[in-house]
């Protein structure tokens, strides 16, 4: 069950920021098994200063909540500069099973510091954080190359905190295979993305992930605004979560 965390919070990470507009409500439905589980709302707001505010709300549904309750939100904030998205402050809050999480952290000369935690990071120090990114502005920075260049800029490794878990991505161009499973012709742009982990997670998580087993697919595609995921199947040793764009009427 507590893979599921991981599981729905990155996957509430590419929602999040899986549109671009000026002021406007996006909605994703996640599924497991074929049933959903969850859903997220997220506005995005930005400014002819260059600034923007990313704001992300997630929940599982009932009957699930009868078994992994979360509840989650996010911000974050920066500034667009040279059509790079730069952030400087993001905070996140979670609560998961009765357990509550929560950060509150800000870039200082361009180095991640993190200035109030709700309970204590397990195997994190200061500077393993240091250089990394959120996984929001990730995700926009990539859509801007993986629009520009294709699908090669699907090659890259990132370590990215997310307030609780430190990773870094490991992103390849997807295999023929991965195509056929998400039924998407070869057109589209889809990377293929293993997680390794680096720190933040307890002792029955901290397991290393099998990247022929266990592996993320985002596929992208022109949304309003942007070009960034608008599927994703995170598949995990024994479950898929897969997370579909709500058109809505």
């Amino acid at each position: 069950m507590n893979k599921w965390r991981f599981k729905l919070g990155f996957l509430v990470c590419i929602i999040a920021i899986s549109s671009m507009a000026r002021a406007e409500e996006i909605h994703y439905d996640l599924y497991a098994l074929g049933a959903k589980v969850a859903d997220t709302q997220i506005h995005i707001i930005t400014n002819k200063n260059g600034e923007f505010i990313i704001k992300s709300a997630g929940r599982t549904i009932e009957p699930i909540d009868l078994l992994i309750k979360w509840r989650g939100d996010a911000e974050v904030v920066g500034e667009i500069k040279n059509n790079k998205w730069i952030p400087k402050k993001f905070t996140y809050n979670s609560a998961w099973r009765g357990k509550d999480n929560g950060a509150q952290m800000e870039w200082v000369n361009g180095e991640l510091k993190i200035t109030s935690i709700k309970r204590p990071l397990e195997n994190i120090e200061p500077a393993d954080i240091a250089d990394a990114v959120d996984p929001y502005t990730y995700l926009v920075n990539t859509g801007i190359l993986l629009q520009k260049n294709g699908a090669r800029e699907c090659n890259s490794d990132k370590k990215i905190f997310d307030g609780r878990r430190l990773t870094i991505f490991h992103s390849t161009p997807a295999q023929r295979a991965d195509y056929e499973r998400m039924q998407l012709p070869e057109s589209t742009i889809m990377c293929r993305v293993w997680f390794e982990k680096i720190g933040g997670f307890d002792a029955q998580n901290a397991k290393k992930l099998d990247p022929s087993k266990e592996f993320t697919l985002m596929a992208y595609k022109s949304l309003p605004g942007y070009f960034l995921p608008d599927s994703v199947l995170a598949q995990g040793s024994f479950v898929a979560i897969i997370a579909k764009y709500r058109v809505e009427n």
